[in-house]
């Protein structure tokens, strides 16, 4: 699960019900090398590198269609591109881009009159 699915030792621990110190013994029994957040997070973006660049750069994607449907937010779907020496390609209106109708939406900024 650590190495395999990429998850923390807490995270591990909601799962299975194990206090999270019973697992960290055991990873030291067994010789596990206990992975790091930071060392977890690069190992992440790397995994999901493929797909986010199949989703942006060839189906042509915003990042809030993949934060919509994959779940990756726009932060992320950022980070493991730029990881990779990548930009996203910035679109600024998908819905108009494909000729759909998009919903008007008023300001809820005011501005001050002086």
């Amino acid at each position: 699960m650590h190495e395999q699915d990429l998850l923390s030792v807490e995270h591990i621990s909601k799962i299975t019900g194990i206090d999270w110190w019973v697992i960290n013994d055991l990873f030291k029994e067994y010789g596990v090398e206990k992975l790091g957040f930071s060392e977890l997070s690069r190992r992440r973006r790397e995994r999901d590198f493929e797909l986010i660049y199949n989703l942006h750069y060839k189906n042509k994607l915003s990042l809030n269609e993949i934060h919509r449907e994959y779940g990756f937010s726009p932060l992320y779907t950022k980070r493991v591109l730029g990881d990779q020496g990548l930009t996203h390609l910035g679109y600024e209106n998908q819905l108009k881009r494909e000729g759909r109708r998009i919903p008007k939406t008023k300001s809820k900024l005011k501005h001050k009159k002086e």
